[in-house]
């Protein structure tokens, strides 16, 4: 378990390079779960969209898993549409309204409110 945001930050490149490796080789290897607590905050912290994004696109193929935990979706929560997009499952509890709800699973647009 990893609660440091810069070792998580590592943690995503090694993870990355993994990815790469495997596919190098072609071989079936035993598939790899992360789970990655409070995207929004290592996100705040590490420049890791890239190579996140990479992992998403790419990972499956290799059985590398990522299970996302965010409370907000959008490019403050997740990333941008390069991750999100790549996200097959989602589970959303506790919206403001549908409409929050209908963005959050992948069936709407996020709307901003100007006040």
């Amino acid at each position: 378990m990893i609660t440091d945001p810069h070792e998580a930050a590592q943690a995503i490149m090694w993870l990355q390079d993994r990815m790469h490796e495997r596919a190098k080789t072609g071989t079936v290897h035993p598939h790899l779960f992360v789970f990655l607590d409070d995207l929004l905050n290592l996100l705040a912290v590490a420049d890791i969209s890239g190579p996140l994004a990479e992992i998403t696109s790419l990972g499956r193929a290799a059985g590398l898993h990522l299970i996302i935990e965010t409370q907000r979706l959008g490019m403050r929560g997740a990333g941008d549409a390069t991750i999100t997009g790549n996200i097959p499952a989602r589970l959303v509890f506790g919206t403001a309204d549908a409409q929050d709800a209908s963005f959050f699973t992948g069936r709407g647009e996020e709307v901003t409110l100007n006040c």
